[in-house]
């Protein structure tokens, strides 16, 4: 049983310890548990399927869209802003598809970003002289894939059925061919000036396509 001469010392170590352990500042606060921290903001933009992504792959993309500036170096904003409010570059809506590839394909936060470094970087790009190339399509396409090619390759061949197919499901892109005849192949540079002389007369790709057969 506690007498009066143990009770006062007793209450006083109570008061103490409530003081030492509820006493704070006032601009302190209670920590907010993870669980119900705000999450970010899901980013939707035109032309660009989320739907297939996880939460976190959601999460992750749009952290990219909205860190990452955009391919034109005219256009000094984030990718996302870029799409939302139309900036006059065209190449940020395949930049915010790309990156949701990187994420569908599990890249990690750094590898994704370098690889969109790579990809739309404007150190990266290396010009071709396109001038005076037989083409086909629109001059003033988005995109533009240049073949260097020999008419005496075999793989040039097998690849060339690939290259039309792509060019009639796809009426926007602009193909360019750049003649590359190898040492190796004793015909090649004779067969390059023979799609040479066609194209003076507007018959390239028949001829182009004689020589592959």
């Amino acid at each position: 049983m506690l007498t009066s001469r143990l009770m006062g010392p007793l209450l006083g170590c109570m008061v103490i310890n409530l003081n030492l352990t509820t006493c704070r500042s006032p601009a302190e606060s209670d920590p907010v548990p993870p669980s119900q921290a705000a999450a970010p903001a899901e980013t939707k933009l035109e032309g660009v399927d989320t739907s297939q992504l996880t939460a976190r792959e959601k999460a992750q993309w749009s952290a990219h869209v909205n860190q990452l500036l955009a391919p034109c170096e005219s256009t000094p904003v984030p990718v996302a802003q870029c799409v939302k409010e139309k900036r006059d570059c065209a190449a940020c809506t395949p930049a915010a598809q790309y990156l949701l590839e990187q994420v569908q394909s599990g890249h990690t936060k750094a590898q994704a970003e370098a690889a969109y470094r790579a990809r739309f970087a404007a150190d990266q790009v290396k010009s071709i002289d396109l001038l005076g190339s037989p083409s086909r399509g629109p001059g003033d396409a988005i995109i533009t894939v240049v073949e260097f090619a020999d008419f005496e390759c075999p793989a040039c061949k097998a690849a060339s059925p690939a290259l039309d197919k792509v060019l009639a499901e796809n009426p926007d892109v602009r193909f360019v061919f750049k003649n590359f005849p190898l040492d190796m192949h004793p015909n090649a540079e004779s067969a390059a000036r023979a799609a040479m002389a066609a194209d003076k007369q507007g018959k390239f790709w028949e001829m182009h396509h004689e020589l592959f057969a």
